[in-house]
């Protein structure tokens, strides 16, 4: 399921309370109290702006290359210039298929809400243009600011701009966007935590506010919009551990390919990241799509299946590590989406970890079944 080019979204959003931003701010809603300047703040956002600079560069061990141009919106000028957002039918079609949501859950509203009103901060790589949600120089608005700038330095030394990850039916974009978003987190972070208790507070009161709480955005496409923030994060910090700042740098140079490396640290720590082939199961309709689930796609479907109460939790969990890939198509079947997912599985272990769980979510849930071959398993699932 490579959902980074099926999420359609301009540009390096920032989400800084990422799963938060599953409950939507509504248009309507008023403007935060907290959003209000007190005389702790700076003078101004534009005052800050080249000390959020002086911070970042100090903390990512990078120095600016050209001045960066910078744009503080209010709340409606923002929403103009970064549009509404969306997700690709192919996604919704694949949602649908796995019967991870509902089908009285309307996708592509939740989608919109969820990008659009949960967004932020937004760098666009082509004009080289940072976008910023917030006039006042209130302590959330200075770490978006913080989060945005990073995305700008990124750019200027390794280009984050890289639309030929968006050709393949991998998960090379997916992975690239967890590291250059996860990346920026963390100087976030280390940035709130430089502030005085008082104004972290005020950070995360704003942020709440900011957020919103008009509705539940469906706990996959949660996953699967705070997947860059949240694995990309903690991969990026397991990355900085091991390797220091070099370490990051050169990932942005031999970025990692899989969900799985982002999920799992030590396979790109390892250098044992090789996924196996699997050869592109036949559809039994008209195809909507070609792809690769991955180890985030296949924990989506076990989690799934574990909270509907077919499988444990722990099994799922087990399962999705014995990930070592695989191919699905999705087609078309009159008024149902179906998907068929081949994984690679050789006999041993691993086999048994991903056969067991899905075997018996197959024997449970309707539209679902499971082909066991010597290599492979196949599940198949219609919504």
């Amino acid at each position: 399921m490579a959902v980074a080019a099926s999420l359609t979204a301009a540009g390096c959003s920032s989400s800084p309370s990422a799963p938060a931003a599953a409950r939507p701010v509504p248009a309507t809603a008023a403007p935060p109290p907290t959003a209000v300047p007190t005389p702790a703040d700076p003078p101004s956002l534009d005052a800050f702006v080249p000390e959020a600079e002086r911070f970042v560069e100090e903390h990512r061990g990078l120095h600016f290359t050209s001045a960066v141009r910078v744009l503080l919106l209010d709340d409606a000028a923002f929403r103009h210039r970064s549009g509404g957002g969306g997700i690709d039918p192919a996604l919704a079609a694949e949602i649908d298929a796995l019967q991870l949501v509902p089908r009285s859950v309307d996708l592509a509203a939740a989608a919109r809400r969820s990008q659009a009103e949960g967004v932020v901060g937004l760098y666009e790589p082509p004009s080289r243009t940072l976008l910023v949600r917030g006039t006042a120089p209130t302590p959330f608005v200075r770490e978006v600011l913080v989060h945005e700038l990073t995305h700008a330095l990124q750019d200027q030394w390794f280009g984050i701009d890289r639309p030929q990850l968006d050709s393949g039916v991998d998960e090379r974009a997916q992975a690239f966007s967890a590291l250059v978003e996860g990346d920026a987190v963390r100087i976030e972070d280390e940035y709130l935590a430089s502030l005085p208790a008082s104004q972290r507070v005020r950070a995360r009161l704003e942020r709440d506010a900011a957020t919103g709480v008009g509705g539940e955005t469906p706990a996959p496409l949660a996953a699967i919009v705070h997947f860059p923030y949240t694995a990309g994060a903690t991969f990026v910090r397991a990355l900085a551990t091991v390797r220091g700042q070099a370490g990051v740098d050169a990932a942005f140079r031999t970025p990692p390919a899989t969900s799985a490396e982002i999920l799992e640290p030590q396979r790109f720590l390892g250098g044992t990241a090789a996924t196996v082939h699997v050869a592109t199961p036949a559809a039994a309709g008209p195809v909507i799509d070609r792809g690769v689930l991955g180890e985030l796609g296949l924990r989506l479907l076990l989690e799934h299946a574990a909270a509907t109460g077919t499988i444990r939790s722990a099994d799922a969990e087990a399962a999705a590590a014995a990930w070592h890939g695989d191919a699905y198509v999705t087609w078309t079947g009159g008024a149902t989406a179906c998907m068929r997912v081949a994984l690679a599985a050789a006999r041993g272990p691993d086999h048994l970890l991903l056969e067991r769980p899905l075997a018996a979510y197959a024997a449970r849930a309707t539209g679902v079944s499971l082909a066991d071959a010597p290599d492979t398993l196949t599940v198949t699932s219609c919504g």
